[in-house]
């Protein structure tokens, strides 16, 4: 350690340059061979140190607990807020649209800049837009790292928030350049390699009574790289003044636009028009529209159509509610008041401080007509005074696919009776809606059939389940389910199919988009050559269901740039009896089901059931109750028989108490009986009038079985079984005392012999 800064340390030696520290007070410490400031460190018990900048010339290296290396500047130029940490990386930074309106105000800069940067380090910068309007121009003023070396030491650009996502650019050596994106994310990466010339990741360091140096820079001649600065500006897209629906938007007289006091009495409206049989998805924003005192937005969907619309982005500057925006179920002379009212004054951003999506904004229309109107006080006096709005639609047609619910972005229902009796289906998240949403996305889309229907699940397509380490699928007799080795499955993406219940029936995960693997082995020619092929006809994989089937797409990490996986999937309802909730009041009676008899409900749907069975993973799903009720007191038998050998997972029969208490109906289970059973009697307790029978099955079989039940109304002493208490059991000891009866009996005999 210099005691005065006439001796310097060599750290890492780069031919001339040596690395000087002092001991006490203002001494020269050797950023680079040709640029020195006045450095002053400090270390407080950690090994990572952060540069910070006061607007002057000096810079001061201190840390004071944190393990994240920033730059940070407190003059006229922002570099960044700090963003929360990420596992492994040194340095983060995070840059929204809404922080640098201001020409200049926002700067990237490497590590240590203008010195230079220290190695095997990883700097992550996050640009996040809030408007689908709003482009990103980074350019790089200054730029310099190794010729060559672009493997290690270079600025890397995704069309993301993550590595992961698609790679846009790299930037290396000194090639200054300008680029220019759209949002909602994008993510620059800075890596730079260790000193050591063997290319490893270990950095070299010394210990000096308190302080701790990493040695810096990339080991290179002439060791003088110093990284990067590089300038954000964000700037709207141009916007076409003619509404999507061909009307032309009119303007105020150009004296009343700048004049910054209250609109005229009679100033013209801002109208826009968005048609259902024109755009299905879209976004608005006011701005696009020259200024008014007045400014509507209107929605209008076809026939079947029910509106979505999600507010973004607002700012409203005016007292005391003066500016106000309001949502209309309907036209605005229709309606009598507005569903929402929004008051000045107010600012809403898609995101938070942090960079985060906030909770969505949003409204679902009763019919096909939605309106937004917009009134604002005063005309703006500069770019950055401007009252707006903007957000997404969409129409969706609930006839074709199926009702949506309210208060959710994607979750829809098909019913039987008011749904096609056949359609698709496929992944949601391509809509504009979707646009500021990201982390996990998970959409259901359920299926109801009526009481005479059953409803088939097929899915035909999966595209972009990759192959996962850590899930797979696997097909058995009772469905396909996914396998993760480590992480929880709410952290992988997948696609399950659940019964009302939550019973899984199917869940994929992994790769699926191959049908069919080859694997050929040879050995030479004397040997004979060997082939050995493998089918794995994953695709289809269908269920059919006589209850409800809730079909979820699940994505562990959604963006509007890395949307997930995507699947395609047909549904059908079908018209048959075979499976429901029947109510028995017979005295005695059986029922029969045979495979076969599945198929004989039409032509057409046989052809098509015979087809699905002969698929390897289709697979059939019965949840069937009969509620055997007889209002005279009876012992009741219940046989049931199958010439089935199926393990009890496969299908049972159980026999339960019936509780009207519970939604299902089904109390105490009393007896089960499985196919391996082949034949059982069951004779069930005296006065047990009313039984619930219910089969459960999940297999790709149908179940053969046969019920049968006969009822005894008991008379005198002809039960086959001892009575069973009841709470109605009289606590009179006289009526209970068997014997007592037999004296009575005995006593009115002989007087009736006598007489």
């Amino acid at each position: 350690m210099g005691h005065s800064g006439s001796q310097n340390f060599g750290l890492c030696h780069y031919g001339s340059r040596d690395i000087g520290m002092a001991h006490s007070g203002y001494q020269n410490f050797g950023m680079s061979h040709y640029d020195y400031r006045d450095i002053d460190m400090a270390h407080y018990g950690s090994q990572n140190f952060g540069l910070s900048h006061d607007g002057s010339r000096n810079f001061r290296l201190d840390h004071s607990g944190s393990q994240n290396f920033g730059l940070a500047h407190s003059g006229s130029q922002k570099f960044g807020a700090r963003l929360w940490p990420i596992s492994l990386a040194e340095c983060d930074w995070l840059y929204q649209d809404f922080s640098c309106r201001e020409p200049s105000s926002c700067v990237l800069a490497s590590p240590g800049y203008p010195g230079l940067y220290p190695p095997n380090r990883q700097c992550k910068y996050h640009i996040t837009t809030s408007s689908i309007h709003t482009q990103v121009r980074i350019t790089f003023t200054a730029l310099l790292l190794p010729h060559n070396h672009c493997a290690t030491d270079y600025i890397a650009i995704y069309q993301g928030s993550t590595p992961s996502s698609p790679l846009l650019t790299t930037v290396c050596a000194n090639r200054k350049t300008q680029i220019q994106y759209i949002g909602p994310n994008l993510l620059l990466e800075f890596r730079s390699r260790d000193c050591l010339t063997d290319g490893s990741t270990n950095s070299i360091s010394h210990m000096f009574v308190g302080f701790y140096v990493t040695s810096s820079g990339p080991s290179v001649p002439p060791y003088d790289y110093n990284g990067f600065v590089a300038s954000l500006e964000f700037t709207e897209k141009s916007m076409s003044t003619e509404t999507p629906f061909g009307l032309t938007a009119r303007t105020t007289e150009p004296g009343v636009m700048m004049d910054g006091t209250s609109p005229p009495r009679q100033a013209p409206t801002c109208h826009q028009v968005f048609s259902g049989n024109v755009t299905r998805s879209g976004h608005f924003d006011s701005r696009s529209q020259p200024w008014s005192a007045t400014c509507s937005v209107t929605f209008l969907g076809r026939p079947t159509d029910v509106v979505h619309v999600s507010l973004f982005n607002y700012r409203l500057r005016a007292h005391s509610c003066q500016s106000t925006i309001e949502v209309f179920d309907g036209l605005v002379e229709n309606s009598l008041k507005p569903i929402k009212k929004i008051c000045s004054p107010i600012i809403k951003h898609a995101r938070d401080p942090s960079g985060r999506f906030l909770e969505q904004q949003s409204f679902l229309s009763t019919g096909n007509l939605m309106t937004l109107t917009m009134k604002m006080f005063t005309a703006p006096t500069s770019t950055s005074d401007i009252e707006f709005l903007d957000g997404a639609f969409l129409f969706h047609d609930e006839q074709v696919d199926g009702t949506l619910q309210p208060a959710t972005l994607c979750d829809v229902d098909y019913f039987g009776l008011s749904s096609p009796r056949e359609g698709r289906v496929s992944n949601p998240g391509t809509q504009h809606l979707f646009w500021n949403i990201e982390g996990p996305l998970r959409c259901t889309q359920r299926f109801v059939p009526a009481a005479n229907q059953s409803v088939t699940l097929t899915v035909t397509r999966l595209v972009r389940l990759t192959p996962d380490p850590h899930c797979h699928t696997q097909c058995g007799d009772g469905g396909c389910r996914c396998v993760s080795s480590m992480l929880p499955l709410s952290q992988m993406d997948h696609l399950l199919l659940l019964t009302e219940s939550g019973q899984t029936m199917s869940c994929l995960c992994g790769d699926f988009q191959l049908t069919n693997a080859l694997i050929v082995l040879s050995s030479t020619a004397e040997d004979e050559e060997i082939e050995v092929r493998i089918s794995q006809e994953w695709l289809p994989v269908s269920v059919r269901s006589w209850s409800p089937v809730h079909v979820i797409y699940s994505v562990a990490h959604y963006s509007w740039t890395m949307k997930g996986f995507t699947f395609a999937a047909t549904y059908n309802f079908h018209t048959d009896g075979v499976c429901g909730h029947n109510i028995l009041t017979q005295q005695s009676g059986e029922t029969l089901f045979q495979s076969g008899d599945l198929f004989l409900t039409g032509e057409t749907q046989s052809r098509n059931l015979s087809m699905m069975n002969t698929k390897l993973n289709h697979f059939y799903f019965l949840d069937c109750s009969w509620l055997l009720d007889y209002k005279i007191e009876r012992q009741l038998t219940v046989e049931l028989e199958t010439s089935q050998n199926r393990p009890c997972t496969a299908w049972n029969v159980s026999v339960h108490r019936y509780e009207s208490t519970r939604a299902d109906k089904t109390g105490e289970s009393l007896h089960t009986f499985c196919p391996r059973d082949r034949s059982k009697s069951y004779s069930l307790p005296w006065k047990l009038n009313t039984v619930l029978l219910r089969l459960r099955a999940m297999t790709r079989l149908l179940p053969d079985y046969a019920i049968r039940w006969r009822s005894l109304v008991v008379y005198a002493n002809t039960r086959v079984s001892g009575p069973t208490s009841g709470p109605a059991v009289s606590a009179s000891s006289e009526e209970s005392n068997p014997s007592m009866w037999r004296s009575a009996f005995l006593a009115w005999l002989v007087s009736t012999l006598a007489s």
